[in-house]
């Protein structure tokens, strides 16, 4: 046993150098900061003993008394435990040998299963480097049908959008102030141009 440890370990040293160096060239990088850290570690401990203190006092009573009533009672749940255990044991030896007889018959199943699924890959694999040259493009000439819409008139900002609805909705007055004014002159009522 111990010739197998030391082989092992004779085999294990050579991969151990460098993740040593790594360790210790961290140690060293994290050196500097070694002080300080302990200082805020004394520094949050100080601060907090007292209110541990007073924790610990507080609950101890608390601990006390669910362990004086926890006592009584942990011997039946132990032994009840203890019954359940050899109770188990043997279904649990029956369940393991049944999944056995189960994975065994299974096994040529998956084999057979496997054969069929790589020869189902191989057929699949050129019909599915065929689909992907085929649709490769179409992501490209859509993005160029889209940079084409893009390089469109730009789009207008919204006050000039609003300052052309008033000037539309002058023009549409305009337009009724003229109709109006046709519809009279054929009425008679308005002399002409």
């Amino acid at each position: 046993m111990a010739e197998a440890l030391s082989g092992a370990f004779a085999a294990i040293g050579p991969a151990l150098g460098p993740v040593g160096a790594a360790v210790a060239s961290v140690v060293t990088a994290l050196a500097p900061l070694l002080p300080l850290a302990g200082q805020v570690i004394a520094t949050i401990v100080t601060g907090l003993a007292p209110v541990l203190q007073n924790l610990a006092a507080l609950f101890a009573p608390i601990v006390s008394a669910l362990a004086d009533a926890l006592l009584p009672v942990l011997p039946p749940i132990a032994a009840a435990f203890t019954q359940l255990v050899t109770a188990v044991a043997p279904l649990a030896a029956g369940i393991g040998q049944g999944l056995a007889g189960i994975f065994a018959a299974l096994a040529p199943l998956l084999a057979s299963l496997a054969g069929v699924l790589g020869q189902a890959m191989t057929a699949i694999v050129p019909v599915a480097a065929a689909l992907t040259e085929a649709v490769l493009p179409v992501p490209a000439a859509a993005r160029r049908g889209l940079v084409r819409r893009r390089s469109g008139p730009p789009a207008t900002p919204a006050a000039p959008r609003r300052a052309d609805r008033c000037s539309r909705a002058r023009r549409g007055s305009r337009r009724a102030d003229r109709r109006l004014a046709r519809a009279s002159r054929r009425r008679g009522s308005l002399p002409g141009p």
